[in-house]
């Protein structure tokens, strides 16, 4: 299954072994470290931003609790979608270019990885101009798409939410 990705913001004390044990505890709820970074330092202290990966369908309260769990304090979690991972992108390439089977599905399955989203689909109309999907990853809406007027996309193009299609 393909994890979810969130950013925690969590605040911890300064001192050797204080980040190893909040990276115990985060394993221990299946979270998996992606990158840190520390935003600031005062005396004794540290703000760190942490980008984990959780299993689809965990929670992330999980993290707030393993945190606590190791002295930290989360200030934040939010779902991550920041910029792209070179190498994942490149993964996600070999992956479809060398897979047997459906390479679409292997596509919508894998991309929300790599573009730090919940869910992936691939959609089109059909010549009477109905929407359909053609697959999705886990986690993609079971709701029939009722219309897709912003199809065909000529290009690369932002989709508006608020599309009553979307």
């Amino acid at each position: 299954m393909t994890p979810v990705s969130y950013l925690l913001r969590v605040t911890i004390d300064d001192r050797p072994g204080s980040l190893g044990q909040l990276a115990v505890s985060l394993g221990s709820v299946a979270a998996d470290i992606i990158s840190l970074e520390v935003i600031e330092r005062g005396d004794g202290w540290a703000v760190d931003d942490i980008v984990v990966d959780l299993p689809l369908g965990a929670l992330p309260d999980t993290l707030i609790t393993a945190a606590a769990k190791a002295g930290a304090h989360v200030d934040s979690v939010r779902p991550y979608a920041g910029v792209l991972d070179t190498h994942r992108e490149l993964e996600l390439v070999d992956h479809v270019a060398t897979a047997h089977g459906d390479r679409l599905q292997i596509l919508v399955d894998d991309a929300p990885h790599v573009l730090r989203t919940s869910w992936a689909t691939v959609v089109t109309t059909t010549d009477s101009g109905a929407a359909v999907t053609v697959c999705g990853s886990p986690g993609a809406p079971e709701t029939p798409l009722a219309s897709a007027s912003w199809l065909p996309l000529p290009a690369a193009t932002t989709v508006d939410p608020h599309d009553g299609g979307v």
